[in-house]
Order: C-alpha cells, then structure tokens, then sequence
C-alpha cells in the first residue's frame, strides 16, 4: 500500500483524533500526523495534550519545538484555542508555591538561559504561564532544598548518605510513616547505595531505637528476579524491610508470584 492510499483510507474512516502524551513525539511522527489533522479540521475537532516543560528532556527522540510553536504556526488558520490547565489537583499548598517560585520566568530559568543560550532555546519562554494554583483539599507540604559545596575530602553523593538517617528520623518525627516515604534517584546504582546506607545505619543501632523509627525499606528492584527460584529469595529482604500490610510490600510480592509462575 502506498501513503497516499493509507492516508485516504484513515481520513475517510475517522473525523476526530485525540494525542496524548504529545510531548514526546518526535519529528516523524509530527509530519505523519500532521496531514491528518489537518484535514479533519475542516470538518471536525481534535484534541492534543501534553506539557512542553518535559518536552526538553527529549523523551523518544521528541523535538520540544514542535509542542511549544510549530503545531500551532501550522494549523494557526483552524486552531481553535489552547487550554492551559492551571490548577494543580495533585500536589499540596507548599509544594505549588515553590514549583512557582523556583521556575518562574525571572528565577531559574532566567539563570539557565544566561548560562546555556542554546539554539535558540530560551527555558524562561518554555516555562512562561506555567504558574498553577492548588486545592483546598489539598493544603500544606513542606520543601526543603540542601545545597553541597564542592570539597577535597569527599564527593556530594557520600555527603548526601551520610545525611540520610537524620532526615528519615526527621520526617517520621513529624508523624509520617516509612511506607510514606520515597526517595527518587536517576540511577539503579544510586539507589543501591541509599539502600545500602539505611540497612547498615540501622544495624548498628541499640534497639530502642530501633522501636521509635523505622528504617523498612523496598524497591522495584529488589523483586525483579528473572529465575522463577530466584524471585521469593530475592523478595524476602523487602518484606523484612517494609511496613507490615503496607500496600507497596503486597504488590511487589503478587509481582513476583505471578512472575514465577509465568516463568515456570
């Protein structure tokens, strides 16, 4: 089949199309849909969603520039409006309230544009009308941001260990449960490492301490067996190191059933 014949047979088959996720289209897939949106606009409406904040990171091979100005320059005769979605129903007072301050046009992304000047990328226009507001529903949160200067006597990721246990103690001290607390990291090694910092903090501990905090900890990985005989021994330190009836633990532990017995 050739593409003129396909893009007749689609066009005569639908009137409206809904993409989702458009930040991270790539530039193929933009000029494949391209046509067909166009020629349905004629006739009909169309939805596309998606944030241009996270179109930068260039997720499959996306090209931010078509989110954040070619779409609208090339359908400006029949695009009908942009709906901005101010309100934020997910994230507490606090934590909107920092997101607002820290990327507003003037702050960082002001920064980031004098340090970068990147084809013609200005992050501060990529963040312009991003401000949101929260829920009543929703009140409260609290950010804390830690700075590490650079030193001779050890690098920032060890820095960053070594603070850990205070922080968990910290935020249970404030009455939040392990199973609430997550910590995100951008390798598997990192978490590794943070693992391994909380399990031998916690051994050395007299046990009441151990009784007033608790240093439970899982993670996906820790259940990713790949040998169905290996899955329960590799998922028995996360249901020792977990909240007991903590919704996460059983997920995890209905993975790795589920997985074995695929697998056998």
């Amino acid at each position: 089949m050739t593409p003129p014949f396909i893009y007749e047979k689609i066009s005569s088959t639908y009137d409206h199309y809904i993409i989702d996720e458009f930040r991270i289209h790539s530039r193929i897939q933009w000029n494949n849909f391209r046509p067909l949106i166009s020629e349905t606009l004629s006739r009909a409406g169309n939805l596309v969603v998606g944030d241009v904040k996270q179109s930068i990171y260039r997720w499959r091979n996306s090209d931010w520039r078509i989110i954040h100005t070619e779409a609208a320059q090339a359908l400006a005769k029949m695009l009908s409006r942009v709906i901005r979605l101010s309100t934020n129903f997910r994230s507490r007072t606090n934590i909107i309230r920092f997101n607002n301050s820290f990327f507003a046009p003037g702050s960082i992304p002001s920064l980031c544009d004098e340090k970068l000047a990147f084809n013609g990328l200005r992050i501060s226009d990529v963040y312009a009308g991003s401000e949101q507001q929260g829920t009543p529903e929703k009140d409260g949160g609290f950010v804390k941001l830690t700075l590490y200067r650079k030193s001779d006597d050890e690098g920032w990721k060890e820095r960053v260990l070594k603070d850990l246990p205070e922080l968990i103690e910290g935020i249970q001290d404030h009455g939040y449960r392990a199973d609430e607390i997550l910590f995100l990291c951008r390798t598997n090694e990192e978490g590794k490492s943070i693992i391994s910092r909380i399990l031998e903090y916690s051994a050395s501990l007299p046990p009441e301490h151990r009784l007033r905090y608790n240093y439970e900890i899982t993670s996906g990985e820790s259940c990713s067996g790949h040998q169905p005989g290996r899955n329960l021994h590799d998922c028995l330190p996360a249901l020792h190191l977990t909240d007991p009836g903590s919704r996460i633990n059983m997920s995890q532990m209905v993975k790795v059933i589920r997985s074995g017995h695929r697998q056998g």
